[in-house]
């Protein structure tokens, strides 16, 4: 998949305004020069939840959020932040969640606060291509259903399901 992106697909990573929220120093250094060596220019970095979010919102394409930020699970509470925005241009801002922290449990936290992928540490550049084409090739619908805002969690829609009601019950 990544293999069959060419110079002009890399080209337009270049024009991406990518905005990375990470505390770690090192952590900060790694995806700049990750970023950079998939084409990605002139990241925003800032290490933590600053006054001026929504002004690094409003300029982003796509976020990556660091999911503990200096604090227990502060990334899950900045991206609720940025779900519960009344602008629904910032509230949709794609995010990419990234921790050390792989578990089940951790990547369902994730999705449950509205992130549209997840991210392992170690950053590697092929996974961190696949998830920044998931986003801007493959996107899904954002949603509100409850006090859930974000993607659509749902990653696809099965076109051989019959019933009316997908979750066997009927309205009628």
């Amino acid at each position: 998949m990544l293999e069959n992106m060419t110079q002009k697909n890399l080209r337009s990573l270049s024009s991406l305004n990518v905005v990375v929220v990470e505390a770690s120093a090192h952590w900060q250094k790694v995806l700049k020069t990750v970023l950079h060596g998939v084409g990605i220019r002139d990241p925003i970095i800032v290490p933590n939840i600053t006054s001026q979010m929504g002004h690094l919102i409003r300029k982003a394409d796509i976020m990556f959020v660091d999911c503990q930020l200096g604090g227990e699970n502060a990334g899950f509470d900045l991206v609720r932040k940025i779900r519960s925005m009344s602008d629904p241009e910032l509230a949709c801002t794609p995010i990419i969640m990234m921790d050390e922290l792989t578990t089940r449990e951790n990547i369902l936290a994730a999705i449950r606060v509205g992130c549209n992928e997840f991210l392992e540490k170690p950053i590697v550049p092929a996974r961190l291509m696949s998830r920044i084409k998931l986003v801007i090739e493959s996107p899904r619908p954002n949603v509100k259903f409850g006090d859930y805002h974000g993607p659509d969690r749902r990653r696809g829609i099965d076109s051989d399901y019959q019933d009316k009601d997908r979750r066997g019950q009927s309205t009628d």
